[in-house]
């Protein structure tokens, strides 16, 4: 009965045009706020746990190259989830387009940059045309994820009927 209840709630909270904006938009906002705050510190690396070292199947790797390592796969990861919430949000607010995956990756890049030109006024960061790069990737790995994973089992049930 209580899970009855929990799904006519969640459909009405749906049905609320500033709810649904909400719901769909609010994740993405906390995820950039997230970004954010790792590019305004200094050493974004000292809070990772010294585990990491031995998950990392590379045995002669110094520490400065193990922190580069692991700051490009965040960054990748960073932008690909970044992507996802977007096309998300955009899918449930906006028509559906064939241009929002484009959409996604413009905004994504663009936030990317204001990444790179605000780590230049943090002590210890630099702005780097690699990251950006890598950053390019993840947002475009994570657009073919939602379009994968959300758009096609659509497409197929379309040809089916």
């Amino acid at each position: 009965m209580n899970d009855l209840k929990n799904i006519k709630i969640f459909q009405n909270f749906q049905n609320r045009p500033l709810a649904r904006f909400l719901f769909s938009w609010l994740p993405v906002v906390l995820w950039a706020a997230i970004i954010f705050l790792f590019s305004a510190n200094p050493d974004p690396y000292k809070y990772l746990p010294e585990a990491w070292r031995y998950l990392i199947p590379i045995r002669e790797v110094s520490d400065s190259s193990l922190a580069e390592w692991i700051g490009q796969l965040m960054h990748f990861i960073e932008y690909a989830v970044l992507s996802l919430l977007l096309s998300r949000a955009l899918y449930k607010t906006s028509a559906a387009s064939t241009k929002i995956p484009a959409l996604v990756i413009l905004i994504s890049m663009l936030f990317a940059l204001s990444d790179e030109i605000h780590q230049l006024f943090v002590p210890g960061r630099a702005f780097q045309v690699v990251d950006l790069i890598i950053d390019l990737l993840g947002a475009t790995f994570g657009v073919y994820l939602y379009t994968r994973l959300k758009i096609e089992p659509l497409r197929h049930e379309d040809t089916k009927n």
